[in-house]
C-alpha cells in the first residue's frame, strides 16, 4: 500500500507552527497540528459548498 509522508522542511515553509525544530532547523512534522488544520479547512469548504448549493436551489 502506498504511503505518503510530509517533509518537515516543506511543512515549515508553509507554516512554521506545524514543524518541530532542532538547532533552528525543521526536524519533525507536528502531525496533531496538521490534522487540526485539515479539519478546519474541510469545515470551511463544507460551509462554502452548502452556501453554493443554497444559491443554486434558489434559482
Amino acid at each position: 500500500m502506498p504511503e505518503h509522508w510530509l517533509i518537515a522542511e516543506e511543512v515549515a515553509a508553509v507554516d512554521p507552527a506545524l514543524a518541530g525544530f532542532n538547532d533552528g532547523r525543521p526536524h519533525v512534522v507536528k502531525t496533531q497540528n496538521v490534522v487540526a488544520d485539515l479539519v478546519a479547512v474541510v469545515q470551511q469548504q463544507q460551509r462554502q459548498i452548502e452556501a453554493l448549493e443554497r444559491r443554486l436551489s434558489a434559482k
